[in-house]
């Protein structure tokens, strides 16, 4: 998978940008605040129909434009040597310079999409485009630090960008969670109590697939997770993943060691609890928490509560790790997602690092450049300094971008 070619206007304080990025190493270089992660933004957008950055749609647009479109080429190569190519273009458009009401239009190969789940969706083979991009930066320390809403959303993103099933019951369990807290909502006298176990029954089955799902992409995270984070950083100790919820058989909370690399093991156990107990485990903690829910009146059991965390030395890099090591763990998180994907769909991602000269240090910084000579993704990295590794460089000064000899 490779970008051919990337163009847009009036994306953030880009103005009119047009170039044709190498097919492995490109570096976006530039003082600060001239547009070097707009350009990044935009390659995240075309493959997500949404932004890295905190905001809403009409903030991606150029102050007092009314029109913003950004438009990218694809060539692709699959596993079994066949080639297509692909584009993506999203408009942005609003009656007056400064409304925040904004029209967004997406297209892939000319063919609009209604939604950010179903953009995804068209990820998917054989008859999906493929594309995806898989982006470091710096807002990505809310991930460990922040809320566990953040993490979810990542979790979701990850899997339903490489599993249509995933996604089908992403899809389905997120109807019947809003079902059913609508039903919860009602007075008692006019809640149906046959269609709220109707809701509650698809929020189990949806549910116990997503966790199942979840579970299994963990397990096979610590495959990869070790090998980055070792080329990265040879000095950071070992790390658990936990992954925590109040409903999951037997135990509170999955513990994935990191230091053995074999099976993920659950609660001392040699293998993770099959679908049917954990669906069994599910529906009996429904039936149990049913009066507190009704008297809430919102859904408190299920994967949408879940949350998960990497642990050193049984304390929580959350709260205490460094900034280094939050910037590692994260940087072999989307390495890791990198490569899973690679395997369950036989492309390779486009890899995004933004603000590689601030956000590691001397050392992290020399070992990521080596793995990026190795690797045959196609890379982009902004920098406010030249890096020593070849590539192509593409310099952006007050919101124009030009090649660099």
């Amino acid at each position: 998978m490779k970008i051919s070619n990337l163009k847009g206007k009036n994306f953030r304080n880009l103005k009119e940008f047009e170039f044709k990025p190498h097919e492995h190493l490109n570096f976006i270089i530039g003082k600060n605040a001239q547009g070097k992660t707009s350009v990044l933004e935009a390659i995240h957008y075309l493959s997500n129909l949404k932004s890295f950055r905190q905001g809403k749609p009409h903030q991606v647009m150029r102050w007092k434009e009314k029109n913003t479109e950004i438009k990218c080429g694809l060539d692709f190569l699959g596993s079994d040597g066949e080639a297509w190519n692909s584009e993506h273009e999203i408009v942005f458009r609003r009656e007056t310079e400064t409304e925040e009401r904004v029209q967004k239009t997406a297209l892939i190969n000319k063919n609009p999409v209604r939604s950010s789940l179903d953009y995804i969706g068209k990820k998917h083979l054989p008859s999906g485009s493929g594309f995806h991009a898989i982006t470091f930066n710096p807002s990505d320390h809310e991930l460990i630090r922040g809320e566990p809403q953040l993490r979810r959303n990542f979790i979701n993103a990850a899997l339903a960008s490489q599993d249509p099933d995933y996604l089908r019951e992403l899809k389905r369990y997120i109807r019947s969670l809003q079902q059913r807290n609508a039903l919860l909502k009602q007075e008692p006298f006019l809640r149906e109590e046959t269609l709220l176990n109707s809701f509650s029954e698809d929020l189990i089955e949806a549910g116990s697939v997503l966790t199942h799902k979840r579970l299994e992409w963990f397990q096979l995270l610590l495959d990869y997770f070790n090998k980055v984070i070792k080329n990265i950083a040879p000095k950071q100790p070992f790390l658990d993943l936990v992954y925590e919820s109040n409903w999951i058989p037997s135990k509170p909370a999955f513990r994935f060691s990191y230091k053995e690399l074999k099976e993920g093991h659950f609660s001392g156990q040699d293998t993770l609890p099959s679908l049917e107990q954990i669906k069994q485990a599910f529906r009996q903690r429904v039936l149990m928490l049913r009066p507190l829910e009704q008297k809430l009146r919102v859904s408190l059991v299920g994967p949408h509560r879940d949350d998960w965390m990497f642990y050193q030395e049984k304390h929580p890099i959350q709260s205490h790790g460094s900034q280094g090591e939050v910037r590692t763990i994260l940087l072999a998180l989307k390495l890791s997602e990198m490569h899973i994907y690679e395997s369950f769909t036989g492309l390779k991602p486009i890899l995004l690092l933004d603000d590689f000269s601030s956000e590691l240090d001397k050392d992290r910084r020399t070992h990521l450049l080596e793995f990026l000579t190795r690797t045959d993704l196609q890379v982009f990295v902004t920098s406010t300094e030249d890096l020593p590794i070849e590539g192509k460089r593409f310099l952006v000064s007050d919101g124009n971008l030009r090649e660099l000899n």
